[in-house]
């Protein structure tokens, strides 16, 4: 899971080097307040059956959302990179998710 995310963010970062600033802020925005939202609730919603599943699933959702909401505006588009941007941000924060879920899980079963 790992690697794929690292890949991910391999693939969106070499083509945004060639964009304006401003283009670059905002992809990483993208991919932050993703990793942010999936790993959150990831965290939060430890106790279901596939916790990580779900906050890729929500932090997906609500990028998807926002480019969905962006196309309807005045004056803005979907953005295709910007989604890219969310899917590697949501790579990230499953991955992380999952790092800190499974060693929570080890230290849990050794305390009892």
């Amino acid at each position: 899971m790992l690697r794929i995310a690292v890949v991910a963010l391999a693939l969106l970062c070499g083509p945004a080097l060639a964009e304006p600033y401003a283009q670059q802020q905002d992809k990483r925005e993208h991919m932050a307040g993703s990793a942010a939202l999936t790993f959150a609730a990831s965290l939060v919603l430890w106790q279901t059956d596939h916790p990580v599943l779900y906050g890729a699933m929500l932090g997906l959702g609500a990028g998807l959302g926002k480019e969905l909401l962006d196309r309807r505006a005045p004056g803005n588009h979907f953005s295709a990179a910007d989604l890219a941007a969310d899917c590697v941000g949501v790579a990230l924060g499953a991955a992380g998710a999952n790092i800190v879920l499974t060693r929570r899980s080890i230290s849990l079963r050794y305390e009892f």
